[in-house]
């Protein structure tokens, strides 16, 4: 990670120096083009290694009908809540917007695990009677 942060420290520093004047845009792309060669070796490296200790994060994708699911049940949901709170949890979910004239992509990350439930159940039911024993 020391390499990789050095790597980057050098290629902000090149950066800085076109922004400053100091060396043109081919001196730049001549100077930057070893360096982002240099990052993409070193990030195979950790991929590999990471693959050989068996240390990988995969990340399982939802399947589309599950995605579908998931949204009707989260819309049913949020429906009764107020625009406060709905705004709170847009805030911690939403890590980037982007906006064009014609688009909106929004990205964002929202945790789900297997055994999720999106609404309690049974949250409306009584506690149930319990039966006492008579001791003698």
């Amino acid at each position: 990670m020391k390499k990789k942060r050095k790597l980057k420290n050098q290629e902000d520093r090149y950066a800085k120096a076109y922004g400053a004047g100091a060396i043109s845009v081919e001196q730049l792309k001549e100077y930057t083009q070893p360096i982002k060669e240099r990052s993409l070796v070193l990030q195979n490296q950790i991929i590999q290694a990471e693959l050989e200790t068996g240390r990988t994060s995969t990340i399982i994708l939802p399947k589309p009908n599950e995605i579908e699911m998931f949204s009707k049940k989260v819309k049913e949901s949020l429906k009764d809540l107020k625009f406060e709170v709905k705004q709170g949890i847009v805030k911690n979910i939403v890590n980037k917007i982007i906006g064009t004239r014609t688009e909106l992509q929004v990205y964002g990350y929202i945790p789900i695990t297997e055994n999720i439930n999106v609404l309690p159940l049974h949250r409306h039911r009584r506690s149930p009677e319990r039966r006492q024993i008579d001791t003698l």
